[in-house]
């Protein structure tokens, strides 16, 4: 109605132009303007939600049967969560970062009372603040979807997540732990990623889970594997290997 009352429309009728054509051409017209305006944005809208759902979901193992198993067993294993040409992608920013001096020796503890103890964690690491390369970016956009599906299947309220490089030498490991030291509890969905390509399994080098009970699941740190688990009380340990043993590792931490 407002459209009706427009100076141009006022004008069409002066010009003698019969009341179809004023309504059908001039009114009509500029009428569906704000009306197309928010059915797009509505639109646009559903399609990201859509396509968010099939992005989390539609990966074999990674939606709803992965986040089913997370809650029931508190773990749940992944492979080809990276494809050969991430792997080798990651692979090699992780061997510049190293060549660049970003790895540092790993140390227990908290604030000032870290201390490095190689015979209880003897890896390097590189935390990734500050992606610097497009595998490194790309790999932060995948496992932001996957922050966002653990939220809405599994209501954890996840909100950050904290990732770095982790290289061992051949006969490092870390000893049995958990990652909310000293009552931390900001920590509730740890996972590793593997950039080992062509894992030999008589290398050793497993991450040792333990349930409640004390039973154990060995996870094989082959390339391209996603592990992740629930964090609060889950005791674990990363086994020696007999060669050089590469991953991302990570958390999806609550706010304070």
């Amino acid at each position: 109605l407002a459209v009706l009352a427009s100076d141009f429309v006022r004008t069409a009728r002066a010009s003698g132009l019969s009341p179809g054509t004023v309504i059908v051409t001039y009114a009509f017209r500029n009428a569906m303007l704000p009306v197309i305006t928010t059915l797009s944005m509505v639109f646009s809208f559903l399609l990201g939600a859509n396509v968010l759902v099939e992005k989390v979901f539609a990966w074999p193992g990674i939606g709803s049967y992965a986040v089913e198993a997370l809650l029931a067993t508190g773990v749940a294993v992944h492979d080809g969560f990276l494809d050969a040409r991430a792997l080798r992608a990651l692979r090699t920013c992780a061997e510049r970062r190293m060549r660049g001096g970003e790895f540092r020796p790993a140390s227990i503890g908290a604030g000032g009372d870290r201390l490095r103890h190689a015979e209880i964690r003897g890896d390097s690491i590189c935390w990734l603040a500050e992606p610097r390369y497009a595998a490194e970016r790309d790999l932060l956009r995948e496992l932001e979807q996957l922050r966002l599906g653990l939220n809405l299947e599994a209501g954890l309220g996840v909100f950050e997540l904290e990732l770095q490089y982790a290289w061992y030498p051949p006969g490092a490991g870390y000893a049995r732990h958990v990652d909310q030291p000293h009552g931390r509890t900001a920590r509730r969905v740890s996972l590793a990623i593997y950039l080992n390509a062509r894992w030999d399994p008589r290398a050793g080098g497993e991450l040792r889970l333990y349930d409640a009970a004390g039973a154990c699941l060995d996870v094989e740190p082959k390339g391209g594997r996603l592990v992740w688990f629930l964090t609060p009380g889950r005791e674990h340990e990363v086994r020696p290997a007999r060669c050089g043993r590469w991953s991302l590792s990570g958390w999806f931490c609550s706010r304070p």
